[in-house]
């Protein structure tokens, strides 16, 4: 019964007109965001792929490459200090309330807690 209300709730705090910055106390969502690196001096993209992937040093190259074709880098000779790259197949997850500004919760990792 919990559950429902606090469904109930959600689906009307979320049709009425309000500042996207409100928050409800009804939930929470968890976050995938993309791993990022800033490029330093000295740094290349195999370095890059060494410091963050590890492993076996005969796929950095692979890693490398693949690293540039995430970021639409054409020639992966050529980073720029400060520019920042996202790491294929790396994310990390944050915790955050949930937003009337969210979408409905299909096929997200927004949920509804369930209060004692």
């Amino acid at each position: 019964m919990t559950k429902a209300l606090a469904t109930l709730c959600a689906v009307v705090a979320l049709s009425l007109p309000v500042p996207a910055e409100a928050i409800l106390d009804v939930g929470d969502c968890i976050e995938k965001l993309p791993v990022t690196v800033e490029v330093k001096r000295g740094d290349t993209l195999i370095s890059l792929a060494r410091a963050n992937y590890g492993g076996d040093s005969s796929r950095y190259r692979d890693i490398a490459l693949e690293i540039a074709r995430h970021n639409g880098i054409r020639n992966p000779d050529l980073i720029r200090v400060g520019q920042v790259l996202e790491l294929p197949d790396k994310t990390y997850e944050r915790w955050r309330p949930l937003s009337v500004a969210d979408p409905p919760m299909f096929g997200s990792y927004c949920s509804i807690r369930d209060t004692p």
